[in-house]
């Protein structure tokens, strides 16, 4: 039942995603999406509509998926190769490249490795800013 269940939210996310409701070009997306760099571009036209704008993931199509998709603020990743726990770019790739099994996270091999590798830095951009709040929030608590 529970190959049903991710089978059945993969095939939901890929015609939502086919009908562009969740790219960069449904306006509802692309209006909150940030534009600055080709990394946040690309990341909102493929990734958003799952991990959200923000990558904390909570985009439109996370409501219909389970396991839920990653939040990149929270910085815990379950497929790394390193020691620390931070996945190193080659980690990431590979999860783009093959998706990510017993989830809804489809393969991105289609993508030019180029454009892979912008997506990984925006994946860390997201990491690296959820953890400024988390210290921030963190300060702002022991001192008040």
């Amino acid at each position: 039942m529970r190959k049903f269940t991710v089978w059945l939210s993969a095939a939901l996310v890929m015609v939502v995603a086919g009908t562009g409701l969740l790219s960069a070009q449904n306006p509802a997306v692309a209006a909150k999406a940030p534009s600055g760099t080709p990394s946040q571009a690309l990341y909102a036209q493929h990734c958003a509509g799952c991990h959200g704008v923000n990558g904390d993931g909570n985009g439109p199509a996370a409501a219909f998926l389970f396991p839920k998709p990653r939040n990149f603020r929270f910085g815990k990743y379950r497929l790394v190769s390193t020691e620390n726990s931070v996945p190193s770019q080659a980690d990431l790739d590979a999860l783009l490249v093959r998706g990510m099994p017993g989830s809804s996270m489809p393969p991105w091999a289609h993508l030019k490795p180029t454009d892979r590798a912008l997506l990984v830095q925006e994946v860390y951009r997201l990491t690296a800013e959820g953890a400024r709040e988390r210290y921030l929030a963190n300060l702002k608590e022991t001192q008040g």
